[in-house]
């Protein structure tokens, strides 16, 4: 089976919930740029200002709480 035979099968068995963040994410990938759109780059900024002041989660739970 090939890549894009496996990602046919994925897609088909994945849960719906996370179908329109694969779809977002392919999108992306088809880009020609990687320019960030302002709504990306405006959660880039808030990333960046919580780490600046510290703030962090490990990543087990942020996947907990993302239920991930």
């Amino acid at each position: 089976m090939n890549s894009k035979e496996e990602l046919r099968r994925l897609i088909d068995h994945m849960d719906d919930r996370w179908v329109d963040d694969v779809a977002d994410y392919v999108r992306w990938l088809q880009q020609d740029t990687d320019v960030l759109t302002p709504d990306e780059w405006q959660r880039v900024q808030h990333g960046e200002r919580e780490l600046a002041q510290g703030e962090r989660i490990p990543l087990k739970d942020w996947r907990r709480q993302h239920d991930v």
